[in-house]
């Protein structure tokens, strides 16, 4: 319902549906001031594609940190085992480590996947945004 109302509700203020007789294809054009909804695109931009950026980049770093801390302790551990216990928990240490090594090899691919994929839509949200040029252009192929 959230999403709704911060991405979709805003549009019935700042968009107006074109529908033609004789088949051409329907399309959208802002009907309010340029710069108001250059303004919306780039609210839009920020809470969808920045903000989501910045959040997941923090957090992918502390978690990263975490688990290069838990890792350095693991090995420091195994250089200073006890002689008793060494094989139960040198596999323990082991099987901890490759943990790790997964959980960073998991992150690091969602991180870049979402930044390079949601890239170019919000890159051609901004520059249809600020660039009433182009938007008149292709009102006028529709035509």
């Amino acid at each position: 319902m959230a999403s709704f109302l911060v991405f979709c509700l805003p549009l019935y203020f700042v968009m107006k549906y074109h529908e033609e007789p004789g088949g051409k294809l329907p399309w959208c054009n802002p009907m309010m001031s340029f710069t108001f909804s250059g303004v919306y695109m780039g609210v839009l931009t920020f809470f969808s594609y920045i903000l989501p950026l910045t959040i997941i980049t923090f957090t992918y770093i502390v978690i990263s940190r975490l688990i290069n801390r838990s890792s350095a302790f693991i090995k420091l551990m195994k250089k200073e085992g006890k002689p008793d216990n060494e094989q139960r928990l040198s596999k323990i240490k082991s099987v901890r480590l490759r943990q790790n090594e997964r959980a960073k090899k998991i992150l690091t691919p969602l991180v870049l996947t979402f930044a390079v994929t949601m890239l170019p839509l919000n890159i051609f949200r901004l520059i249809m945004a600020w660039k009433e040029a182009l938007v008149e252009q292709h009102v006028k192929l529709m035509w």
